[in-house]
């Protein structure tokens, strides 16, 4: 315990602050990695706890709603 405590880490502030800086130093495969690793573990949980969001929808069910309402959305859409 030579350094001393950088007190500042130790708000949510600060913390998420440190978070942030430890992601951007992280290399464009292992930000992938690490966002792919998030996802499978989010889906392990909404499927363990069969999670539901405000509208009543499953998590898989949202997913495949946001991907028709990217699809014809009027941004994909050429001039």
């Amino acid at each position: 315990m030579d350094e001393p405590l950088d007190w500042s880490h130790t708000t949510f502030e600060g913390n998420r602050l440190r978070q942030r800086e430890a992601f951007r130093a992280l290399s464009f495969l292992e930000k992938l990695t690490r966002i792919e690793q998030m996802n499978e573990i989010a889906r392990y949980f909404a499927a363990k706890h069969g999670a539901i969001d405000c509208d009543g929808k499953t998590l898989s069910q949202r997913a495949g709603t946001n991907a028709r309402v990217q699809e014809h959305s009027p941004e994909a859409e050429p001039g």
